[in-house]
């Protein structure tokens, strides 16, 4: 069976979602499907952006979470396009905490002879989605100032994708909450491991002095009792250790 239209889960449904598979007792549900969304948090987190647009619902439903991959896929895309891939940071604020259920029926041939069961049965797990509520923020978009109008134009476009009535904030970006904070992405730490690695290895000062650290002299074996010691920087013999033990338990 394919996947089933939007409209059959865009109603908000309480939510039976407490997952703890350690305690039985406190498990309500049992084989949850993974998340379909990739990423929540996309772009140049180190520059610092001065334009914010905010995303905000003006219904109360819910989306599943291959419309939130569909339409994250869509600004990537589209945004890279525009103003390449560090001059934009996009985060999304849900996450698809919601299990969906599905009360599965038979379908194709003879499939009008089959029963179809209670009313509103419980159902078994078959996806994810985010619940938002009205006035609620689904995303946020921050790039420069000078690509403001075209990033617009762009965020409008994402209606076709998770069918949600939405208004459109524009703010400065001012508290570096979404980018300028973070000091390396992750192409330059790379960088700076392959620089540090390629450099020479200087080497440990020793305490109180200079240059390499002394090497240890070797330390002479303790005599056996009853045995003459070793000569110096041997070990003793390891027959004369062992007999020495015995005689030492015995006594």
């Amino acid at each position: 069976m394919g996947l089933r239209p939007a409209r059959c889960f865009r109603k908000v449904e309480r939510a039976f979602t407490r997952i703890a598979p350690k305690v039985q007792r406190k498990n309500f549900l049992g084989g949850v499907p993974g998340v379909r969304t990739r990423d929540f948090t996309m772009g140049n987190q180190t520059k610092n952006f001065n334009t914010q647009f905010d995303v905000i619902s003006q219904e109360s439903m819910q989306i599943r979470d291959n419309a939130i991959e569909s339409m994250r896929q869509k600004l990537v895309k589209k945004l890279t396009d525009l103003v390449g891939k560090d001059g934009f940071v996009i985060k999304i604020r849900l996450y698809p905490h919601h299990v969906l259920r599905e009360h599965k029926s038979a379908s194709g041939a003879g499939a009008d002879r089959v029963s179809k069961g209670m009313k509103h049965p419980y159902g078994k797990n078959t996806g994810r989605a985010i619940q938002i509520r009205y006035g609620q923020m689904l995303l946020s978009i921050v790039v420069d100032k000078a690509k403001k109008d075209k990033v617009r134009q762009i965020i409008k476009g994402i209606k076709y994708k998770v069918h949600m009535p939405f208004i459109i904030k524009e703010k400065e970006h001012l508290n570096q909450i979404l980018s300028g904070k973070k000091k390396w992405t992750r192409e330059a730490k790379v960088v700076k491991i392959k620089e540090a690695e390629a450099a020479p290895v200087a080497a440990a000062p020793v305490k109180g002095g200079k240059g390499m650290p002394a090497v240890a002299a070797p330390v002479a074996a303790a005599p056996v009792k009853g045995g003459k010691a070793p000569a110096k920087g041997k070990a003793a013999p390891v027959e004369k250790v062992k007999k020495a033990g015995v005689k030492k338990l015995m006594r």
